[in-house]
């Protein structure tokens, strides 16, 4: 004698066995979500953490302060170097002007 289990039964655990099956796919790619999210967090705070740590840029900044500093310190003495040659122009040219001016008269009145 076989002992059969009555046909209600075996329908109700599979469809038991379907829900719980579809719970646990459920609550599986719920699980792969929140996972892939957390990883994607977590990247996006290491790379917050390096920025946060890497001086590079700053460094590169201060090298990049320090040599305008050192090339208008130039400028300034070649501004100045300018400035005195200038002025040396000018004032041997006024000389020149005024020794042009006195040599007519000398000459004019030495030859007359």
């Amino acid at each position: 004698v076989m002992l059969l289990t009555p046909p209600h039964h075996t329908h109700a655990h599979t469809q038991v066995y379907n829900k719980s099956t579809e719970q646990i796919n459920k609550l599986q790619n719920e699980l792969s979500t929140v996972t892939d999210e957390l990883q994607h967090i977590k990247g996006r705070m290491d790379e917050r953490g390096s920025a946060m740590t890497d001086t590079s840029p700053i460094v590169k900044i201060k090298a990049a302060l320090t040599k305008i500093k050192q090339e208008a310190r130039a400028m300034e003495i070649r501004i100045g170097v300018v400035s005195h040659t200038i002025v040396l122009k000018r004032l041997g040219s006024n000389s020149m002007t005024a020794r042009s001016a006195l040599q007519p008269s000398i000459l004019a009145g030495g030859g007359a």
